[in-house]
């Protein structure tokens, strides 16, 4: 995710996972090129609709400006 970097982005962002019952595996923040931070989540196996709910949800956050890429792995 592209982020604002402010205190509760990343507890937003969990909150959202775990309403949908996706479980995490790891969260990171690393500074980006311009203002604002990148954060990248790896979840557990989860069923498709509940991740894309939880994105939906994420996405919606004021503090979050977009998903800059999403794989997935088998």
């Amino acid at each position: 995710f592209q982020a604002a970097d402010l205190p509760g982005v990343i507890g937003h962002i969990g909150s959202c996972f775990g309403a949908e019952e996706v479980s995490l595996q790891s969260i990171v923040q690393f500074e980006s090129e311009g203002p604002g931070a990148e954060i990248v989540v790896i979840t557990h196996a989860v069923e498709e609709a509940r991740f894309r709910r939880a994105l939906g949800a994420i996405l919606a956050r004021p503090e979050v400006e977009a998903i800059t890429s999403c794989l997935r792995t088998l």
